[in-house]
């Protein structure tokens, strides 16, 4: 869980008439009006080799064999040198967001915090990108069917980039800004987010990834409508994300029907042996994220955090055994004695400090409603 400190994204409370400082709402981002709208770039590079897929138990399978000249034997399949570089350029993407944070806003201080953050990207479903792969070749000739090619790179629409994962999930503690507009009950707002990313996918039948974990920063600025009972928040926030992979990985063999050059016409039947040596990934665009929630209405009792007895759950009831189990759980560390954040705040913090104390101290003394 995550307490105010550093930077961080956007969100919002409660504030309408009545309303008191560290009010909690509960997000819900709204699919439908929030997506990111944008280009990706992508260019990958795969050394490696084709080979006709001529075989002991396909005697009618495309034979290859590197060169110009020269004699090519019956039988002859020999690997040619070849690399593949897919391909994407600033190519328009259009997706959903869809998820949920909880916001708390103080009043005095006129900022804002953000807990559980956690965005899906492509909550409609897969994103499919066409992709170009540049075949760059050494020249080689064929048998079934005959064919020279020479050296040269040849653009190939062959494939689609799959993007079937793509979330971001808060990492660490955030606090922004609010800033009162002309109209009342409306806020700017400036915050940003740390996350951790995961972008999973794959093209030419290979895995490409953003791996788990990765960190990243989303920057927030937009509007808050606070009412009595809820808030809303919409943004529009510019999005930046480069990625740049060296796995040297071993790819499975694959068949492509390789376009004839000369003669044009027929197909050359290959297998390519490629080892995946870099990715270059670069997404740019605006992430819009429109969601509204409710207020969570404060504990009416927090001094009551046990039942007589001192056992779970409270019961409404202020009595020795509250008191005791307080100061039990504070000396311990137990969090059952977190009951405000840093500033004597609502919600809980996840942190035992002084404000703890004072505040409980005070709720007991002020006895239950």
């Amino acid at each position: 869980m995550v307490r105010t400190s550093v930077m961080l994204f956007a969100a919002c409370s409660l504030l309408g008439a009545g309303s008191a400082v560290g009010q909690v709402v509960d997000f819900v981002i709204n699919p439908q009006a929030s997506g990111l709208t944008g280009t990706i770039t992508l260019n990958a590079s795969l050394p490696g080799t084709l080979i006709g897929n001529y075989s002991d138990t396909n005697l009618t399978g495309t034979r290859t064999k590197p060169g110009l000249f020269g004699t090519f034997g019956a039988t002859e399949n020999v690997a040619v040198p070849v690399t593949l570089a897919p391909g994407i350029t600033n190519r328009p993407i259009n997706t959903d967001l869809a998820g949920s944070f909880t916001a708390t806003i103080s009043l005095d201080t006129n900022t804002v915090s953000i807990t559980n953050y956690q965005a899906n990207r492509v909550s409609n479903g897969p994103l499919f990108i066409p992709v170009t792969v540049g075949l760059t070749l050494s020249s080689f000739r064929t048998r079934n069917p005959s064919s020279t090619y020479f050296a040269a790179t040849i653009n190939l629409p062959v494939s689609d980039l799959t993007v079937t994962t793509w979330t971001e999930t808060q990492a660490g503690p955030s606090l922004g800004t609010l800033t009162p507009t002309a109209t009342p009950g409306v806020y700017d707002v400036v915050a940003a987010v740390p996350v951790t990313q995961t972008l999973e996918g794959s093209v030419l039948g290979s895995p490409i990834n953003i791996p788990p974990g990765t960190p990243g920063l989303q920057v927030i600025t937009g509007t808050l409508t606070v009412t009595a009972t809820g808030a809303t928040l919409t943004t529009n926030t510019p999005l930046s994300i480069t990625d740049t992979q060296t796995p040297g990985t071993a790819l499975p063999a694959f068949e492509f029907p390789l376009p004839t050059i000369l003669p044009p016409g027929s197909v050359a039947n290959v297998l390519f042996n490629l080892t995946l040596a870099s990715v270059n990934t670069a997404v740019n665009g605006t992430q819009t994220l429109s969601a509204s929630g409710a207020a969570r209405p404060q504990p009416t009792c927090p001094a009551d955090i046990v039942a007589v007895g001192g056992v779970l759950p409270p019961d409404g009831l202020l009595t020795g055994d509250d008191f005791t189990a307080f100061i039990n759980a504070f000396a311990a560390g137990d969090l059952l004695a977190d009951i405000v954040a840093v500033g004597g705040t609502y919600p809980p913090d996840n942190l035992l400090t002084g404000d703890d104390f004072t505040a409980f101290i005070n709720a007991f003394a002020s006895g239950c409603p």
